[in-house]
């Protein structure tokens, strides 16, 4: 690549690092106060717009990694569900994450952990939105982090469903589109830019 010529990761390069600083202090300190915490390192993270399609582009998925720094937060109006991964009507944020901490999620569930809290926080960067969600389950003192990041030119696409439907879901995968965790935030604001 030409020296002339712009690498157009540069742009979330520091930002995705705050966030990743972020989640890691929160993280801390959920284990401080002695609570099981599951960090996910996001491989893609894909913006659905309920079509069967990525979000604002017509494809099946964007590229990306994930982040976030900001606050908001709020009740989970369904907790986590586990299910297939063939629902094209999803719309949200799609986080692909390792097989290994895809199955420690799906086992907290399994176990009975509902992640029944989440806060968000959100800031917007070089045109690219980055999100840290915290989610929580208080009756079995576990948390995960989901950090994840879009592009806000596909933030129109996204609120409009989520204001139709007064949510907004982040979706959890594995490599294998087999199966599929689902987090409901009740909240879409929290999700998107202002």
């Amino acid at each position: 690549m030409s020296e002339d010529v712009p690498n157009p990761f540069d742009r979330v390069v520091e930002p995705w690092e705050g966030v990743i600083e972020d989640m890691e202090a929160i993280a801390a300190e959920f284990r401080e106060a002695e609570w099981d915490v599951l960090e996910l390192h996001p491989g893609d993270v894909a913006t659905l717009d309920g079509s069967g399609r990525e979000a604002g582009t017509g494809g099946d998925e964007s590229e990306g990694e994930a982040g976030g720094d900001g606050g908001n937060g709020g009740d989970d109006t369904d907790g986590a569900d586990t299910a297939s991964d063939t629902d094209t009507d999803r719309f949200g944020l799609e986080v692909l994450v390792p097989d290994p901490e895809f199955e420690q999620l799906e086992s907290w569930i399994k176990e009975g952990a509902r992640f029944g809290s989440y806060e968000v926080y959100r800031t917007t960067e070089n045109g690219v939105v980055f999100l840290l969600v915290v989610l929580t389950d208080e009756a079995t003192e576990r948390t995960v982090c989901v950090p994840a990041y879009y592009e806000s030119e596909k933030a129109s696409a996204l609120r409009e469903r989520a204001e139709r439907e007064g949510v907004f879901f982040t979706y959890v995968r594995r490599l294998r589109r087999d199966r599929v965790i689902t987090f409901t935030g009740d909240d879409p604001d929290f999700f998107l830019p202002e």
